[in-house]
């Protein structure tokens, strides 16, 4: 990186150049969506599943909801592995936009 920026927040943005700019390294987020979308194809499926590289801290609301379920869920680190039994238990969900935390 290395340009000089200013403006940022403002209706304006102005980029100066630079001779050389400097390396720099990103990840990008995990995606809660697909992370859940994935949780949840293997509970309703009675399958197995192992999601790597996921923030538990990004989908607290839908691990509650599928341990409510009756799967089983080992977290660790940024690793997710679920374990569906063969029968779900019902259980009743509301959306709300995120981050809302239900209680």
């Amino acid at each position: 990186m290395g340009a000089k920026i200013q403006g940022a927040g403002s209706d304006i943005i102005q980029i100066e150049g630079v001779k050389n700019l400097k390396d720099v390294s990103y990840n990008i987020m995990p995606d809660r969506i697909e992370t859940g979308t994935f949780l949840c194809m293997a509970a309703m499926t009675g399958g197995n599943i192992l999601v790597k590289g996921a923030d538990q801290n990004h989908i607290t609301p839908i691990i509650h909801k599928l341990e409510e379920t009756g799967c089983n869920l080992k977290i660790e680190k940024n690793i997710i592995e679920l374990k569906a039994p063969k029968k779900l238990k019902a259980v009743n969900i509301k959306t709300m936009p995120y981050p809302r935390i239900s209680n």
